[in-house]
């Protein structure tokens, strides 16, 4: 991973970064920022630009932990610098005849691959210190793998948890355009803890049907739609989008745009197709909202059809003097720790029931009687439902609000 932004500034350039499930990959911390290589001097003056790279040695140098030195060339918001090949060919002239030093013009797999050696060749000296100074000829260390990399013998120091040092530098945007952050932040985590989840838990059921052509056609629309959900969230990862920093119309499209189009549609077909692919760009809002309800709509559908799956049974049984309606009702906790909530959720009963109705809640998986009550009684209310051919069908029901205490286990 390879950031600028959210790190004190006693972290070295390599470090590991450590998640919240214990994870760990290689970071690369540019503490000179992400162009620190940028305007390399003409080629009038050599001197110049000798002094120039010496000087970005140095700063780099003196947060680094390997040999390795990495110098970012180019920006976001300037024109692209037409000295570099000039720069690195002077430069790499005085440096190789005053020392061993040697400037390349690379890549960031290049340069990741070279400080992850670097790394296990340290690991590798201190595991065999003693085994290196009695062997004058002891062959060059092994190709180390990320996991030997990322233990706990690796000499980085390790960032564990968020990274919101620096958010200070991005000021004036935390409170900017928070509806747009707080549905963000929605479609994210319906996706991350929600979505993703339930839909692998679909996908391993239905390796049990193979042969079940409709159901693999119906997964394979429904990944198509979760690559496409995810797609119309990350393009409002840009900083100017989810930062809110911008002028209006990057974030909404004026209505009057589409009134334009539309009576104009017939006579400038390609001059609207272009116009309107450009403002979806731009429309964080739109797309924003077209992410939160297809979400809703596969985390809604994966739920359906797991709760399907379930073999559930109940503790009542019948007695003579009452009648028991059973009715089963599925949690789902998508976070990876336990926790006890107090839930409340409706049911649609027959509308002839009594008034004085008795409800009694069990936990399935522990057998044991749990607090439950009536919240609200909404009185008989007109429904309908859709059939799968045909028009809907009208009923009337009635419905009922529970909550009741329950604990959530994370398996």
């Amino acid at each position: 991973m390879v950031f600028s932004r959210g790190l004190e500034t006693t972290y070295p350039s390599e470090l590991i970064v450590e998640g919240a499930d214990g994870s760990r990959i290689l970071g690369i911390f540019l503490k000179n920022w992400y162009c620190n290589g940028g305007g390399v001097p003409s080629p009038d003056d050599e001197v110049r630009i000798i002094n120039w790279f010496k000087k970005k040695k140095e700063e780099t140098s003196r947060f680094a932990t390997t040999k390795h030195l990495l110098l970012m060339n180019g920006c976001d918001h300037t024109s692209f610098d037409p000295y570099v090949l000039n720069g690195i060919k002077v430069s790499n002239q005085e440096l190789k005849s005053k020392g061993n030093t040697i400037i390349i013009h690379s890549n960031l797999p290049r340069y990741i691959s070279l400080v992850s050696q670097e790394i296990g060749k340290q690991i590798y000296q201190n595991q065999n210190q003693n085994q290196i100074q009695g062997n004058k000829d002891n062959q060059s260390p092994p190709i180390f793998d990320d996991y030997q990399i990322l233990s706990n013998e690796s000499p980085l120091q390790v960032k564990k948890g968020e990274m919101r040092y620096s958010i200070q530098k991005l000021s004036h945007i935390l409170s900017t355009k928070i509806t747009q952050k707080q549905k963000f932040w929605k479609s994210s985590t319906l996706l991350e803890k929600w979505v993703e989840p339930l839909f692998s838990l679909r996908f391993l059921l239905s390796q049990q049907e193979k042969e079940n052509i409709n159901l693999r056609f119906n997964l394979e629309s429904m990944r198509a739609s979760l690559i496409s959900s995810w797609d119309l969230l990350v393009q409002s990862h840009a900083h100017d989008s989810v930062g809110g920093c911008s002028v209006t119309s990057v974030h909404q499209v004026p209505f009057f745009f589409f009134l334009f189009f539309f009576f104009f549609f017939f006579y400038f077909f390609f001059f609207f197709f272009c116009l309107t692919t450009i403002l979806k760009i731009k429309d964080v809002d739109n797309r924003l909202d077209q992410c939160l309800q297809l979400s809703q709509q596969l985390g809604d559908e994966n739920l359906m059809k797991l709760a399907k799956e379930i073999n559930i049974f109940t503790p009542l049984e019948e007695q003579k003097e009452d009648f028991f309606a059973t009715i089963s009702v599925l949690f789902f906790n998508p976070l990876s720790f336990e926790r006890e909530e107090i839930s409340i959720f409706f049911v649609d009963l027959s509308p002839t029931l009594l008034e004085d109705l008795r409800v009694e809640c069990y936990d399935q998986l522990q057998g044991e009687k749990v607090f439950c009550e009536i919240l609200r009684d909404e009185g008989v209310i007109w429904d309908y439902y859709l059939p799968s051919y045909g028009f809907r069908k009208p009923y009337n029901t009635r419905y009922f609000y529970f909550y009741f205490y329950f604990p959530l286990k994370s398996k």
